[in-house]
């Protein structure tokens, strides 16, 4: 919804509430590209401008 035509490919991003193996590797079963895992903490804190560009919670439920 944000991509501009001057900007490079899309990438994708694979968010899991909990770690579970068998769904990342059925996700990614038909990838033939690198890819890179990584583990990340949750953060209340948002700085402003971050806030104010980034969809509401009920934007990305629907």
């Amino acid at each position: 919804m944000l991509k501009h035509k001057s900007d490079n490919s899309s990438i994708g991003i694979l968010l899991c509430k909990e770690r579970d193996k068998l769904t990342a590797e059925y996700t990614l079963r038909d990838i033939h590209k690198p890819i890179d895992v990584s583990e990340y903490r949750l953060s209340d804190f948002v700085p402003q401008e971050l806030a104010d560009a980034l969809p509401s919670t009920k934007d990305i439920e629907k």
